[in-house]
């Protein structure tokens, strides 16, 4: 994803994305987003809900539990995360869903093909 896109998310979310700041051996944030700009508006809708189910969670539970990595894998957005809970997974899970029919390019309706989740239009093109 283009940076500018990712600052938006991690700015509006910053109990989520703490993770960028820590050291490689506790998150892969440090990576950045690793998916298309076509999930931009998953993502953030996404994080926003996360963000606030994180600000409900007393501060000694919500200290421990951040994204740790944004990444397509096998043709979904996924974020992983240090700790879940049934409602985070839920969320989660709905954006997994949601991601497999939507392109990872554009966004527009999409399905998935050979790990990739493409519209017509990008069946055949990388990001």
């Amino acid at each position: 994803m283009k940076k500018h896109l990712e600052r938006e998310i991690i700015e509006a979310n910053p109990i989520l994305y703490r993770g960028v700041h820590l050291p490689p051996t506790r998150s892969l944030m440090y990576r950045g987003f690793e998916c298309g700009d076509g999930w931009f508006a998953l993502l953030k809708e996404a994080s926003i809900k996360t963000e606030r189910l994180l600000k409900k969670m007393p501060k000694k539970e919500r200290r421990n539990n951040y994204a740790m990595h944004v990444i397509s894998k096998h043709g979904c957005l996924r974020i992983y995360m240090s700790l879940i809970n049934e409602h985070i997974e839920k969320l989660l899970s709905e954006l997994v869903t949601t991601s497999l029919h939507t392109c990872e390019i554009c966004g527009s309706e999409g399905s998935r093909n050979n790990d990739k989740t493409r519209c017509k239009e990008h069946h055949d093109e990388a990001y």
